[in-house]
C-alpha cells in the first residue's frame, strides 16, 4: 500500500490499482463523536461520488465503503495543476471546455463540489500510437473530478456560483499567464440556459471578493 497524499483530513493510499481514503482522526474530539463524524462524512461522499456517476460525470467510481474509508476507481492520469501549463494554448482552452462542461453537469443536478480547483481535476489522456509530442490532446481525452469530501447537495444559485469563483480564484493562483483565457474558455464549456442565473450570481460573488481584498 503507498501513500499518495495527506492533507488535514484524510490520508490517500494507493492498493491494488485502487485509491483508500481513511479519513483522519482529530484528537480534539471525544471518540465516539469523532467515529460518527467521520463515517458521516464518508456516507455523504460515496453518496455523492454515486449520484455524479449516475448522471454520466467524470468521476471515480465508488468500489466499497467502510465506517470512514472509502474505496474508489483510481483515475491514471495527470493532476490539471502540474500538467495544464506545458500545454499549447490551444490545447488548454479545449481543456478547460471539458471542464466547463463537466461541472455544468454536477450543477445542472445539484451537486456542489466546494473545493474545485486544478489539482482536484485529473487530464486522462491517453497517447495516440506513433506520437512522439506528449502533449498532443487525443480526441477521446477526458477531464475527471476527484475529491468530493467536502461536496453536497443544494439548489442554490449562490452555492453553484462560488464553486466557479473558487475555480477562478484557484486558476488565478496557479495559471496566472492566462488565467482569464482560461475561466473564459471554463464558461464556454458550462454555459446552458440554466446557467445565466448562476453566472449573474457570480459576479456579485467575485464583487465581494474584491471588496475584502481592498479593505
Amino acid at each position: 500500500m503507498k501513500l499518495l497524499q495527506q492533507g488535514a483530513e484524510a490520508k490517500i493510499y494507493l492498493q491494488d490499482n485502487k485509491v483508500l481514503k481513511d479519513r483522519i482522526p482529530k484528537s480534539y474530539r471525544h471518540t465516539t463523536l469523532d467515529n460518527k463524524i467521520r463515517t458521516s462524512r464518508t456516507k455523504r461522499e460515496a453518496k455523492i461520488l454515486t449520484k455524479a456517476k449516475s448522471i454520466k460525470a467524470n468521476v471515480p467510481s465508488l468500489i466499497h465503503t467502510e465506517k470512514h474509508i472509502l474505496t474508489i476507481e483510481y483515475i491514471k492520469g495527470d493532476r490539471l495543476s502540474e500538467t495544464l501549463n506545458s500545454y499549447p494554448k490551444d490545447k488548454q482552452i479545449s481543456i478547460m471546455k471539458k471542464l466547463g462542461r463537466q461541472i455544468a453537469r454536477l450543477h445542472k443536478n445539484n451537486i456542489i463540489h466546494s473545493d474545485l480547483t486544478t489539482s482536484n481535476t485529473i487530464l486522462q489522456n491517453k497517447a495516440l500510437p506513433n506520437t512522439p509530442n506528449s502533449k498532443h490532446l487525443t480526441p477521446n481525452s477526458k477531464v475527471y473530478i476527484i475529491d468530493f469530501g467536502l461536496s453536497y447537495i443544494s439548489h442554490k444559485t449562490e452555492d453553484k456560483a462560488v464553486d466557479l469563483h473558487l475555480l477562478k480564484q484557484a486558476l488565478q493562483a496557479k495559471h496566472f499567464q492566462n488565467s482569464k483565457q482560461l475561466f473564459t474558455a471554463f464558461l464556454q464549456g458550462y454555459k446552458s440556459k440554466e446557467s445565466k442565473q448562476i453566472l449573474e450570481r457570480l459576479e456579485i460573488v467575485d464583487s465581494r471578493g474584491r471588496y475584502k481584498h481592498s479593505k
